[in-house]
């Protein structure tokens, strides 16, 4: 099997078991927002919530993944699995502890973390309050899928993605579960997602354990094997990392900050739009980048650059061609996408509108967001955490002066489109630097999979705002609402493939090789 090969089968089980997860968590969204609207208990659940998930991000999938990954298949490739499985070993013991004590830091530090975060909420009575508690429930949730995230990095490193991929499922099953079926039983209704959040990251870890058993590839917990020179070599590759990611969560923290100085519901309505645009990001953008670490980090420990940089190429052309249209489409239907999913009950008009609107300005950055994921990895294969970090720190100081600037005349709509801009920044001063290191053979066909792109989008886009103009009814019954946002999605979809089968796209031709397969 070529490496295209291998990439474009990775990426679509990986994109198949996160399409169940993403699926589940519109349906987690849409109850959410059902029950407990756009308002101030949801705000505090989200801020709360997004601490430890960002420390999962910065911590666990990001830092652990982008370092260990790399290092763990460079021991199985050179010293062989026994040796990696000692590493293993020597990084879950280490993890374990660290967690631990991150955890107990962190409920014991909430008070201060809020504050600092979101000190806009002490103008509402109660709300800074609620968002301590509810801080201090979430917090060891980080012990749980920090562990999870070092099992997937094993699974992955080994061939396995399915699990790995699926595993965020249950935490969106355990979410919708306990909303529905606790929220009425505490005195506060919003803790009943609190409680969710807390079992599924539990699940996360656990549905993980039989495949690595079978693969006699699970870690053992065990003193005598802390000490590992591979965990030097993570921690030295893990640091920068850290940094990096984190720099691009300070970017969320800033938009936090920001948003709880503006009218109540802004960290909502951000929170909602941004869960939109996650949905083909995961689906696709992450996918690839978590299926091409692996193949990457292989070639690099192997020292074979020219392959290295085909795949990379192969992989950011991929992601071009979905990325794109599903901008392109996201932008067109803000409005119908956010009306279907999330109003009713207890998220009104406003609420839709001032979502939509919010998604509409992070949709144009949206092939940027997974144009970071993807070159980034490419650096991480070669065990360079350092430059992602560097260039994240621009992008930063882009975003927070954006912010500053957009956040008076465009309210939350200002910060959405600040994050879509610094991380075109982001993406482009990565991709050329990458291009410098690693050679530019390849780029043109690079610029010619854009060019096809843009100009299949644009198809795309008259086809998908004629059926919208023509057919949608904002008032109409659900089923019917649903029904025309099927056909223009459908159509618009068509005309885009169709254009790219005209080119005879590679990609495309990548694309349906899988499906006949599958």
């Amino acid at each position: 099997m070529s490496q295209e090969d291998k990439i474009t089968r990775s990426t679509g089980v990986v994109g198949g078991a996160t399409l169940i997860s993403r699926i589940l968590g519109f349906v987690r969204d849409m109850i959410i927002a059902q029950l407990f609207g756009a308002h101030g208990s949801t705000d505090a659940f989200f801020v709360a919530f997004g601490v430890p998930n960002m420390l999962r991000r910065i911590f666990a999938e990001g830092g652990l993944s982008s370092s260990f990954v790399p290092v763990y298949s460079e021991y199985i490739n050179k010293e062989g699995t026994e040796e990696a499985g000692r590493f293993a070993d020597s990084m879950a013991t280490t993890l374990a502890a660290v967690l631990a004590l991150v955890s107990v830091a962190g409920v014991i530090l909430a008070p201060w973390f809020v504050k600092a975060l979101v000190p806009g909420f002490a103008s509402v009575p109660g709300k800074i309050e609620l968002t301590v508690f509810l801080t201090r429930m979430l917090f060891p949730f980080i012990f749980f899928v920090g562990l999870a995230s070092l099992s997937t990095g094993i699974l992955n490193t080994r061939g396995h993605f399915f699990w790995p991929a699926v595993s965020p499922a249950f935490l969106n099953v355990a979410m919708i579960s306990c909303a529905l079926l606790l929220h009425f039983r505490f005195g506060v209704p919003i803790l009943a997602l609190a409680a969710g959040a807390l079992l599924g990251g539990l699940l996360q870890l656990v549905v993980q354990v039989p495949p690595m058993l079978s693969r006699g590839a699970a870690p053992r917990l065990t003193l005598k094997r802390v000490r590992h020179p591979g965990l030097g070599r993570v921690l030295g590759l893990m640091v920068p990392a850290l940094l990096g990611l984190g720099v691009n969560q300070v970017n969320l923290l800033v938009d936090r900050w920001i948003a709880s100085w503006l009218p109540e519901g802004s960290v909502s309505f951000l929170y909602y739009a941004n869960r939109l645009v996650q949905f083909p990001l995961g689906v696709f953008g992450i996918a690839i980048a978590v299926a091409i670490l692996p193949v990457l980090s292989e070639q690099a420990a192997r020292r074979e650059l020219d392959e290295l940089r085909s795949s990379f190429l192969f992989g950011t052309r991929l992601a071009v061609f979905i990325m794109v249209p599903s901008s392109v489409g996201l932008m067109v239907l803000n409005t119908p996408i956010v009306n279907v999913l999330f109003q009713r009950g207890a998220f009104g008009p406003y609420a839709a509108y001032a979502t939509a609107t919010a998604l509409f300005y992070y949709s144009l950055g949206l092939f940027a967001f997974a144009g970071v994921k993807i070159t980034a990895t490419g650096f991480f294969s070669m065990q360079d955490t350092k430059t992602p970090f560097k260039v994240a720190i621009y992008a930063l100081i882009i975003n927070v002066i954006l912010n500053l600037l957009l956040m008076g005349p465009m309210k939350h709509n200002g910060l959405a489109l600040a994050t879509s801009i610094s991380s075109m920044f982001n993406f482009f001063v990565l991709l050329i630097i990458l291009f410098r290191r690693v050679g530019t053979q390849g780029g043109r066909e690079l610029a010619r999979s854009v060019y096809r792109s843009l100009i299949a989008s644009g198809g795309l886009a008259l086809v998908v705002w004629a059926l919208y103009n023509s057919m949608f009814d904002l008032t109409a019954p659900l089923l019917l609402r649903i029904g025309v946002l099927v056909v223009c999605i459908a159509g618009g979809a068509a005309v885009y493939l169709a254009i790219n089968r005209l080119w005879r796209s590679e990609e495309l031709d990548q694309l349906l090789k899988l499906v006949r397969r599958g």
